[in-house]
């Protein structure tokens, strides 16, 4: 009887698990389905504007990122710069202790 108990359980644990994944699923084909009616209304010149403006607002996307990467390697090159300087001050400091 006890087994019978938790098969019931066991069952009903995986009856709502499939419950929420046919919900989901549902939820993904109605998406998926107005994307589908959204495209097939657009003719094909919506199309190729929409892509376009795509490409575009991607284009100047990669360009600002492209800055930001030249900004950074500058800011990069003139910390390192800056790190030499002041080791060769060092150097020079404790050459100059040495000697006194």
């Amino acid at each position: 009887m006890r087994e019978l108990e938790v098969e019931v359980v066991e069952l009903e644990r995986k009856n709502r698990e499939l419950q929420h994944e046919k919900r989901d699923l549902s939820f993904k084909l109605d998406t998926a389905e107005s994307k589908a009616a959204a495209l097939s209304n657009m003719t094909e010149t919506e199309m190729v504007a929409k892509v376009r403006e795509e490409v575009n607002s991607l284009r100047h996307a990669n360009e600002d990122l492209q800055k930001q990467v030249e900004g950074l390697q500058m800011n990069r090159f003139s910390e390192v710069e800056e790190l030499v300087y002041l080791r060769w001050v060092n150097a020079v400091s404790n050459l100059i202790l040495l000697h006194y």
